[in-house]
Order: C-alpha cells, then sequence, then structure tokens
C-alpha cells in the first residue's frame, strides 16, 4: 500500500488514500451492482471471489466470521455471511469447499424447515 500512495505522490496524484478508499468501496458494492445488472450467479461468485482476494491482500477487507470452519453433508463451509441485497432481499455468501457460493434469500421464498 505505501508503494501504491508513494507512486501516486511522485506522479502528482492527490490525496491518494482517499481515491483507494473510493475504489475500495465501490468494489464492494460487485455483488449487487451485478446482480441489478443481470450477470449470472457463477460469474458474480468467481469476480467477486477475485476482487475479495485482492481486498483481503491489501487489508481492506474484514471477514464476518472468525475464521470458523463447518462439516455440512461431507462439505467444509467456512467465511460465512449475509448482506442486503435489493428489492428487500439477502445474499447469503459462503465459501463451500473452497469455493465460493451464494443463494437469493428473497421475501417471496419459504425458510427451510
Amino acid at each position: 500500500m505505501e508503494d501504491v500512495i508513494q507512486f501516486a505522490r511522485d506522479n502528482g496524484i492527490r490525496r491518494p488514500e482517499a481515491i483507494i478508499l473510493d475504489v475500495v468501496a465501490s468494489l464492494k458494492q460487485f455483488r449487487s451492482l451485478a446482480t441489478k445488472n443481470g450477470v449470472s450467479p457463477t460469474w458474480i461468485g468467481r469476480v467477486e471471489a477475485t476482487i475479495i482476494d485482492h481486498l483481503k491482500a491489501w487489508g481492506e477487507w474484514q471477514e464476518e466470521t472468525d475464521g470458523e470452519k463447518m462439516e455440512i453433508n461431507g462439505h467444509i463451509v467456512s467465511n460465512i455471511c449475509i448482506e442486503q441485497a435489493y428489492k428487500g432481499n439477502f445474499h447469503l455468501l459462503a465459501d463451500v469447499d473452497g469455493r465460493g457460493a451464494s443463494m437469493l434469500l428473497g421475501k417471496t421464498k419459504k425458510p427451510m424447515p
């Protein structure tokens, strides 16, 4: 991060920290924007996983869980979180067997027993 900030300053870019924070905030909104624009869930998961990996490397992504993992029916589930989507829906996000997975929880969907 320090290298990027110094590079920006050396090249006359003012307020590089603010620019980085704006970009980070935009990247964190990827899922909502992609869903709103009809991107397939498969591509959303793939792109979002890459974005999250980069944000983690920069120290700009805080885990929603404490790194807890659980086994469900022989599958390892980790990094579970829920985020609000549009129209009152929610996204359930998790890594299942090391791959990003998501599920839309909608107002019209009935919860499983």
